[in-house]
């Protein structure tokens, strides 16, 4: 009995589409790539071959595959599904965004679009329409986690703490296996500083998925605020091996190195972090390029802050090498650094933030001079103080024949990580009972209040009504005996100044501090206090009051 042509390619046609579901993808391409010769332009031939070349990986074939079946049967919603999909993988998200919102036009219920759509629009930035998708997959899938991971992902993006715990944790009711929503429960205890149970979820994701790159990266920022810095470089390593394009990561080790000291190492993957998601949007887009170190005598040189005034002020000690390199330096600061910088010895243009800029043949962001000039811990510059206190800046304080401190306790509210590095006034009581000692606060901002609401204004003067800017900041420390402070604007600008500064630090402190030293290159008038244990700062107390005690007495017996 003859079998007709048409029989032979509905045998054919199920033979390949047994061949996918059983996912032996490179027969089935073949099976379908034979089909297409006998039937060309046939619109579910080139779906179902785009899927096979999809599944083996043939990225750019199965795109141009898609394009086909969409060309003879352009309401095919799955090969719509496809050609977003490889527009995704290879970066065009503009592009894949658009194909997936086709494919849902034709078919609304496509989740794993929808799926694509949230997660695509949350990695763009665009929370709301990212957030709008993911809730339309938990009405359309009530009981799918990954649909509750994707809104807690999204709304710990947008810093929705409270309502990303209750997603995340509901994800892992549905199902305990699902490692992304570990991973995200871990990063959203890291956000709420607590260290111990994001590890325990992102070894959790780990152990579920050891391939993920992000995981490992998270677990190794963790693992550093738990100042177990040697597992941290390990687990850095490996998402660079799984990764090696995560800018994330690369800035992430560069940080641990600096604070390691190995500063030759870090510089350049320091440099990746206008690439990373938290500095990404403050990049500045200049059309003239960044100056590699290289003297251009006849250029000018656009120098412009971009991190804490801290840091400004720590790299301002570069001002001279510029002067050595290029024709003209100018600096391009916050307002209330202006006066300060101006007051330096030097031939150089200092502009304030949104001012126009004078014209400029090359730019650098501030805190790249030491990578620039290759600085390691041994060759920090230092020739003196290189802050003065500006004459233009008047002000007063009560005479005190005993040792006037001036003192800081918090930082700002905006960097991610005051609470670590401040305490509170409470804690420093036992410095306030010394004898022969005076307080002066350089405490700018709000935190000032406290003098008086803790009750300390008998022991603390409020200096903010003085503290105009840096400039007069600068003018009272010059009048202090010492100045004791936290990581925070006023220690760099006291040390720069060779004030002697005492700098109280948390356990995990930032990387210009290195690790376990009291003193630090950056500034030889500066003695760090650590914490010995973290969140503990009644060591750190004790020890200043110590030294502060020898001070009185020292002081007393002249």
């Amino acid at each position: 009995m003859m079998v007709s042509r048409k029989a032979q390619l509905q045998v054919a046609f199920a033979n390949a589409q047994a061949l996918q579901e059983e996912g032996r993808f490179a027969e089935a391409e073949r099976a379908w790539l034979d089909l297409e010769k006998d039937i060309p332009s046939h619109a579910g031939v080139l779906v179902n071959l785009a899927m096979a070349q999809w599944q083996l990986g043939a990225l750019e074939k199965a795109e141009g595959t898609a394009a086909r079946a969409i060309g003879v049967g352009p309401e095919m919603e799955q090969a719509h599904a496809i050609y977003a999909a490889a527009a995704e993988a290879r970066g065009a998200n503009s592009d894949a965004i658009k194909r997936y919102e086709r494919a849902l036009e034709l078919k609304p219920q496509l989740t794993s679009v929808i799926y694509s759509l949230a997660n695509l629009h949350r990695r763009q930035g665009g929370f709301e329409k990212a957030l709008y998708y993911a809730k339309r997959l938990t009405v359309a899938k009530p009981r799918w986690a990954k649909a509750h991971d994707a809104v807690g992902a999204i709304l710990l993006a947008t810093g929705d703490l409270v309502g990303a715990g209750h997603a995340l944790n509901y994800a892992v009711q549905l199902d305990p296996t699902l490692a992304s929503a570990h991973g995200n429960l871990g990063m959203l205890k890291a956000e709420r500083r607590e260290w111990t149970e994001a590890l325990e979820h992102l070894e959790a994701a780990l152990s579920l998925a050891p391939n993920m790159a992000e995981a490992h990266n998270n677990r190794g920022n963790v693992l550093i605020s738990l100042d177990r810095l040697p597992e941290a470089e390990a687990a850095f390593s490996r998402a660079l091996e799984l990764d090696p394009e995560s800018t994330d990561a690369h800035f992430n080790q560069s940080l641990l190195w600096l604070k390691q000291g190995k500063w030759q190492e870090a510089w350049p993957g320091f440099e990746s972090r206008w690439q990373t998601r938290e500095l990404a949007p403050f990049r500045r887009l200049f059309k003239k390029p960044l100056w590699d170190g290289k003297a251009t005598p006849n250029h000018t040189l656009l120098v412009h802050g971009e991190q804490g005034a801290g840091d400004l002020i720590m790299v301002l000690r570069y001002l001279p090498m510029l002067e050595e390199r290029v024709g003209q330096v100018v600096i391009e600061c916050p307002r209330e650094l202006r006066s300060l910088i101006n007051a330096m010895p030097g031939y150089y243009k200092c502009v304030t933030f949104g001012d126009s800029l004078p014209a400029f043949d090359m730019h650098l962001p501030a805190m790249s001079l030491p990578g620039i000039f290759k600085t390691m811990p041994e060759t920090i510059p230092w020739n003196g103080p290189y802050i003065p206190a500006p004459d233009s800046a008047i002000t007063t304080i009560p005479i005190h024949k005993g040792i006037n401190i001036g003192l800081t306790w918090t930082g700002s509210k905006l960097n991610p990580t005051n609470d670590e590095r401040s305490i509170t006034l409470t804690a420093l009581k036992p410095l306030f009972e010394i004898e022969n000692c005076k307080f002066f606060s350089l405490q700018h901002g709000p935190a000032g209040d406290e003098i008086r609401t803790e009750g300390f204004a008998d022991k603390i003067i409020d200096m903010r009504p003085e503290m105009t800017d840096f400039a007069a900041t600068a003018c009272l420390i010059s009048k202090m005996d010492l100045v004791i402070s936290v990581c925070t604007s006023v220690a760099h600008l006291a040390a720069a100044m060779g004030k002697t500064t005492w700098i109280m630090l948390a356990a995990v402190a930032d990387w210009r501090w290195l690790v376990g030293r009291e003193d630090t290159p950056w500034y030889p008038s500066a003695q760090l206090f650590r914490q010995s244990d973290l969140y503990d700062w009644s060591t750190v107390v004790a020890s200043v009051s110590v030294e502060l005690q020898t001070w009185s007495a020292n002081k007393q017996n002249r």
